[in-house]
């Protein structure tokens, strides 16, 4: 009987490690929101190209766009939200970039969060430096 209590629980326990991990997995990713007024057809287009960037990136992001006219801000922390970020909502073609833990990562126009998120995605950036480079950068600090 305690022997089949024992597995029981184990079953149980790790059934919980499941769903934690999973948790944890979903806290990992970024997010990513942007105002925009649709009449507008830049802010659309940035709309459109943050959407496609997001998609082709390599880290995890979650994107969310919100119509400015009437401004939403589910699932950003009340602490989060200051004054400017609530004005600038308003004021349309603006964007908000949450780290895992939702504190702010960046922020601004559409067109600086395009850069940005290029940025996160590109990774690593190797160059082909030969030997002589490093010895003569090696000089130059002697």
């Amino acid at each position: 009987m305690t022997r089949l209590l024992a597995v029981v629980l184990l079953f149980v326990g790790h059934g919980g490690a499941s769903r934690d991990a999973t948790a944890n997995e979903m806290e990992a990713t970024m997010r990513l929101f942007y105002w925009y007024y649709p009449q507008d057809a830049s802010h659309v287009e940035h709309y459109v190209q943050l959407q496609d960037l997001v998609e082709a990136a390599d880290c995890s992001i979650h994107f969310t766009g919100f119509r400015a006219e009437k401004p939403e801000f589910a699932g950003i922390s009340a602490s989060v939200l200051s004054p400017v970020i609530i004005r600038q909502a308003k004021q349309g073609d603006f964007a908000l970039l949450l780290n895992a833990d939702g504190q702010p990562h960046s922020q601004g126009s559409g067109n600086d969060m395009e850069r940005i998120v290029r940025s996160l995605s590109t990774g690593h950036i190797s160059t082909d430096i030969d030997e002589s480079t490093w010895g003569k950068i090696k000089e130059l600090f002697q």
